[in-house]
């Protein structure tokens, strides 16, 4: 991971009082590793020592190693307390935009912390804010069992239809704008002094969360949507090159002139085609011709010379691809680690993107990694922070490695500070202000992602399912029970339990209690309270137990077991 990581033999044979006197001189970044490795307390107190004791207004708390926890007590509860409070926050502490009386999410990119919050008036970015506020959602409504966050999605992306998309008839027709002036109810596509351009990266990005919500909600407009821009996609995609991508970064929508010749960001065109492939829907040989050219450019480019450049929409037309970022390489680590089978390369591919993105925007602050957004922007915040939290604790389910989930840990405990007691998410310290993407959108799709690869990390007194291979439709937590439909008849669940499932059953049918999940059935580690499931043949997963006792002094009379098939319930 941390390049620094390199130093730790020798460190850890020599922090004594000469490695403390060296300690000044050496890069911020091996100072910090130091803090991880060695065990004096002189070290220690010299690191915290060179930096501030606040964060964002709040009391840094460190544990007993002097590296920092989460100021949401307790630490096991943390990260599902900034879940919480970023949801009620989405729900209720959003203020109308005074020009138009919309929640501010449908007409502005970001907001002044405040009471209230005040509009920012910067660049709107609706298609991927829309994007991320769905997806991450999406997530969040299976980990509540909350519907108001899928009746929230399901605003956002009706307003994308009727608000968002070019006019018909155009070259890029009916596809949404990546951007939009503040303010403005009807998206026009506002970047930099011209009007009326898209970004074709966006258009795969909305795509796929109409995609998914559609999975989620049956609604076909959504599902319609989505293979109109898969079909623009394929109709626009082009042999890449090293200074041009397969689709361009920016094109005037009217009539196809391109602004920007290169975005190394064609995961979310790729992850919109390979879900409409697997759903055989819409002009499958044209979307999987265009998914090839997109995947093999992106293994001969970006993945050999790293020009990891062009993303976010509010940067103006640049004259090189000097302004890299690291969105694009983590999103496509993501990728690949959700999808190794194609890739034979996958964990060298990842460890060196992380390399990289290390390299180029890592730092640490009172032992947690933390992550700046891009060159011309080289901020920490917490939101991109989480991403690479993210990776990490998903590689270190993949491998087992420790040191990729402490990284995790810390970056996600860093990540907790951006947020105040009342929901209100500023995007980092440096910067201030309540971005709908980093704040909410994409932040809390990585927190939510972290603790599916490492359960342990959900709050141990709740029931929560954190992650399925299959979009969640239906989900409903009673006490000592749980009940949830999955859009695809084959999937796999990762939950956690505050009780022992007893008995489990798809579509109606008992499912047996493995030692290994290599078939279906299940399997249950009682130390942590994790539950996996893998189903095949049918949607409605119900399970039944009893009580876990957490404590001596949690519900010491206990509970009892509930044994045999749970009654019959709508999930939703």
């Amino acid at each position: 991971m941390f390049k620094s990581r390199l130093f730790e033999t020798d460190l850890t044979r020599s922090c004594g009082v000469s490695a403390c006197a060296d300690f000044l001189k050496w890069p911020r970044a091996v100072s910090a590793v130091i803090v991880v490795t060695c065990a004096t307390a002189t070290l220690l107190a010299l690191t915290i020592s060179l930096h501030a004791q606040q964060l964002h207004g709040h009391d840094v708390v460190t544990d007993d190693t002097g590296l920092i926890v989460s100021w949401l007590t307790p630490q096991a509860s943390a990260y599902d307390r900034l879940l919480n409070l970023q949801g009620i926050f989405l729900l209720n502490g959003v203020p109308p935009d005074p020009d138009s009386n919309l929640t501010a999410y449908f007409t502005q990119s970001s907001l002044y912390p405040g009471d209230p919050p005040t509009m920012s008036n910067h660049q709107n970015n609706p298609a991927s804010m829309h994007a991320m506020l769905a997806e991450s959602l999406l997530a969040y409504y299976a980990y509540s069992g909350d519907s108001r966050y899928i009746d929230l999605v399901t605003a956002l992306l009706d307003s994308d239809l009727v608000h968002g998309l070019t006019p018909v008839g155009w070259e890029w027709d009916s596809v949404p704008y990546a951007a939009s002036s503040a303010g403005v109810i009807d998206y026009d596509g506002a970047e930099d002094v011209y009007s009326h351009v898209i970004e074709p990266d966006k258009i795969g990005q909305l795509g796929y969360a109409y995609l998914v919500t559609y999975e989620a909600t049956g609604r076909t407009p959504y599902l319609y949507a989505a293979i109109h821009d898969a079909d623009v996609l394929a109709a626009h995609v082009r042999v890449g090159d090293q200074g041009s991508s397969p689709w361009p970064f920016r094109v005037l929508a009217e009539d196809g002139t391109i602004l920007e010749d290169y975005t190394a960001d064609v995961i979310q065109p790729i992850r919109l085609l390979d879900e409409l492939i697997r759903l055989n829907v819409g002009n499958g040989a044209t979307y999987q011709s265009a998914r090839q050219a997109a995947w093999d450019w992106l293994m001969a480019v970006p993945m050999q010379n790293a020009v990891w450049s062009n993303y976010f929409e509010d940067i103006p037309i640049q004259p090189d691809l000097s302004n890299y970022n690291q969105f694009i390489p983590l999103e496509t680590a993501r990728y690949l680690l959700q999808h190794p089978e194609l890739d034979i390369d996958w964990l060298a591919h990842v460890q060196g993107i992380l390399q990289w993105v290390e390299d180029q925007f890592g730092d640490f602050e009172f032992g947690a990694p933390t992550i700046e957004e891009q060159v011309q922007f080289p901020i920490p915040l917490g939101s991109h922070t989480a991403r690479f939290a993210s990776i990490n604790a998903m590689v270190f389910e993949r491998t087992a490695d420790p040191a990729a989930k402490e990284l995790a840990y810390r970056a996600l405990n860093w990540a907790t500070y951006m947020a105040s007691a009342d929901g209100q998410v500023i995007d980092g310290p440096g910067d201030g202000q309540i971005w709908f993407t980093d704040s909410y959108g994409d932040l809390m799709r990585h927190v939510i992602a972290s603790m599916g690869a490492v359960p342990e990390w959900a709050p141990p007194g709740d029931n929560h399912l954190l992650r399925s291979s299959s979009v969640v439709t239906a989900v409903a937590y009673p006490d000592t029970e749980i009940t949830y439909t999955t859009f695809d008849s084959t999937s796999t669940e990762v939950l956690h339990l505050n009780f022992t499932p007893t008995y489990i059953t798809v579509d109606g049918q008992p499912i047996a209690q493995r030692s290994v999940l290599d078939g279906p059935g299940w399997t249950f580690d009682g130390n942590s309270g994790t539950l996996r499931i893998y189903h095949v043949g049918g949607y409605r997963i119900d399970i039944t137990g009893c009580r876990v006792q957490l404590s001596l002094n949690d519900d010491p009379t206990g509970r009892g077991c509930v044994h045999g098939p749970p009654q019959t319930r709508s999930a939703r």
